[in-house]
């Protein structure tokens, strides 16, 4: 029996999100967006096995929130362009894989059913990508703005992810377009490049890409998901730079302060904090022992609220900003 492949791609930084965190790792729902997504296709019985890619700093924080996804065959780093990150991840699939299925780690929002159908098309087609017809009328435009035709709108559909891919089709393509130094947008774009035809495979409009804050609100089924975590407790939003440091300003050491800066300077516009205590000591040069130290410290003064391994909601108080 044929066996298929998921690679997930979370290795971006998310500059459009504004966030002090990379987007896959900000809380929808209470989970990280790359847990949701990542369940999609651990619920698929089609999917044989999944890689992750994401950025080489943030392995050992993926790992920890993918903790309970069975599936998962291998992590891997990202590379300099989105093209070389899908590449990694292709190579570390098992090689007796058949099919692979490449999604963004960013769309959460991925119907089951699509995921099924993209499966049993490509098994016919050897080669699909997810879309929706466009819905606007798009039009071509010269570099100074003016336009210069209007493409037929019943030809045109938007693409998304899954594609879909021969396992050693796509690798192929992938190989000759960064040999020769190519870029590419999406995956089906390097294998139209090498000549394979792409069937285009109808999609749900629902499965957007979060790629700015007005993507959280997600479709009418995630309607007022957040970047928050949505839990209840004592930790406050941000709403004054009040401190309450003083009252725990004379346990702390000076290292220790440190790491209450670090927290600060790196906590998200919704008051979330994300880090592990190695990613902690590795940028602050504080020692793990030290840092426990001072996150219990922080605990027990109700400054911060631990949501999860290397996730907090960090109290409004300790916002040094």
């Amino acid at each position: 029996m044929a066996k298929t492949g998921a690679v997930i791609v979370a290795a971006g930084t998310g500059k459009r999100m504004g966030a002090a965190v990379p987007k896959q790792f900000i809380l929808l729902k209470g989970k990280p967006i790359l847990l949701h997504t990542a369940e999609k296709f651990e619920g698929c019985s089609e999917i044989d096995e999944i890689v992750v890619v994401t950025g080489k700093n943030n392995i050992e924080l993926t790992r920890d929130i993918l903790k309970n996804i069975k599936k998962l065959y291998a992590f891997v780093s990202g590379g300099a362009e989105g093209q070389n990150s899908v590449f990694n991840g292709l190579m570390a699939l098992s090689a007796d894989m058949d099919y692979v299925l490449i999604h963004d780690g960013v769309r959460p929002f991925i119907e089951p059913d699509d995921i099924v159908k993209i499966i049993e098309e490509v098994k016919v087609y050897k080669a699909c990508v997810m879309g929706v017809k466009a819905k606007d009328t798009i039009k071509v435009c010269s570099p100074d703005g003016f336009v210069e035709t209007t493409p037929d709108r019943s030809l045109l559909w938007n693409a998304q992810t899954p594609q879909a891919f021969e396992l050693n089709t796509i690798k192929e393509a992938y190989n000759r377009i960064i040999k020769e130094g190519l870029i590419v947008t999406d995956d089906s774009a390097a294998a139209e490049y090498v000549g394979v035809k792409v069937k285009m495979t109808a999609g749900s409009y629902s499965n957007i890409k979060i790629t700015t804050p007005e993507d959280l609100k997600g479709p009418d089924g995630f309607s007022g998901a957040s970047g928050n975590s949505g839990s209840k407790g004592n930790i406050n939003r941000r709403k004054t730079k009040k401190s309450a440091l003083p009252k725990i300003l004379g346990m702390l050491e000076s290292k220790q302060l440190d790491v209450i800066i670090y927290i600060s300077e790196h906590t998200d516009p919704d008051n979330l904090f994300i880090g592990t205590y190695r990613k902690i000591a590795a940028d602050t040069k504080v020692s793990q022992e030290t840092i426990h130290k001072v996150m219990k410290k922080l605990e027990d003064n109700n400054c911060i609220q631990k949501l999860q391994n290397g996730v907090y909601k960090v109290s409004s108080d300790i916002i040094l900003k």
